[in-house]
């Protein structure tokens, strides 16, 4: 009772299984593999007889050569009686394949590039390819991998080739590949993300002033920074240049350090200053309070160096 009601359960999936049925072939070469293996696939998934096979794949030779073909075979074996399946499809495969398919598939196989194709992409054609053309993984290795070579994207090659343990056969260089396209995809995909997102909101956080929102001042220096007025050859967008060295020595030793070289003083005024009228135009509160401060110790120094002079010190 239990194995009937097993029986009767697989008989419901068999009628449930829905398999497409072939596009009708009208006897052009290249489109013989497909349509076999439609018919091959409708077929196995029934239980038929060998004339119900041979009737069914008759019935969808409808097109050009392949309608007269099917004509002329299906009046013959009403005549004389149906073979049997396994010799019908002999006869359509000297009659529709072509017989220079594996020619054509060797070499394909000595052009076919990877390009654009993920790994298992290439492979799934590589591999048609190998079938086509009668080459076993086992038994053609050392040409397979040549091809394997040749033909895959070198960048990844080329890390196989100078890491250890570089693969001796068929399926290690397969694997291989396979592994390194896809690791390799993966941080192309993640160079994408930071380069567009996470560089967006990067570049939108710098736009605000960084994470505290502020805005750095376009007028005021950096508190750590020294400013001076531009020099005349200076950039005129540039209101501030970085001190020069000579500058910073003359001004130590309570000289002008706008070129006249004499002794500094308050309201001195130098007479190769050049610049002396726009900077004054352009002088800030700190570049003013700098100016006194030098003033006043070079006004120090001077009164010390009386001091010496006099011996009083």
């Amino acid at each position: 009772m239990e194995e009937s009601r097993q029986k009767g359960s697989k008989a419901e999936k068999r009628s449930e299984l829905k398999v497409a049925k072939p596009e009708p072939f009208d006897g052009n070469r290249k489109n013989y593999e497909t349509f076999g293996r439609q018919v091959a696939t409708y077929l196995q998934a029934g239980n038929y007889t060998d004339k119900e096979s041979i009737i069914f794949t008759l019935s969808y030779m409808t097109k050009g050569f392949a309608s007269d073909w099917a004509n002329s075979k299906f009046d013959a074996y009403t005549t004389h009686g149906f073979p049997s399946f396994a010799n019908f499809t002999e006869e359509l495969h000297n009659t529709f394949k072509d017989r220079n398919e594996a020619q054509k598939a060797r070499d394909k196989l000595n052009v076919f590039k990877q390009g654009n194709f993920t790994a298992d992409e290439f492979f799934i054609q590589f591999e048609m390819l190998m079938a086509k053309a009668g080459m076993g993984k086992y038994n053609n290795e050392t040409y397979l991998i040549g091809r394997l070579e040749q033909n895959v994207r070198w960048d990844i090659i080329d890390r196989i080739i100078e890491s250890d343990g570089c693969p001796t056969n068929y399926e290690g260089w397969k694997e291989r590949i396979i592994l390194l396209d896809g690791l390799k995809r993966r941080r192309e995909e993640q160079k994408k993300w930071w380069q567009g997102g996470q560089g967006r909101n990067e570049r939108a956080t710098a736009g605000r002033g960084g994470p505290g929102g502020q805005r750095p001042s376009r007028d005021r220096p950096a508190p750590d920074q020294e400013r001076a007025p531009a020099s005349s050859g200076s950039n005129p967008g540039d209101r501030y240049a970085p001190m020069e060295v000579d500058k910073q020595k003359a001004r130590r030793e309570g000289l002008c350090f706008k070129g006249c070289g004499q002794k500094y003083y308050r309201g001195h005024t130098c007479p190769g200053d050049k610049t002396e009228v726009r900077a004054a135009r352009t002088q800030t509160p700190l570049e003013r309070e700098d100016e006194e401060k030098d003033a006043e110790i070079a006004k120090l120094k001077d009164e010390l160096e009386s001091l010496k002079k006099r011996k009083d010190f």
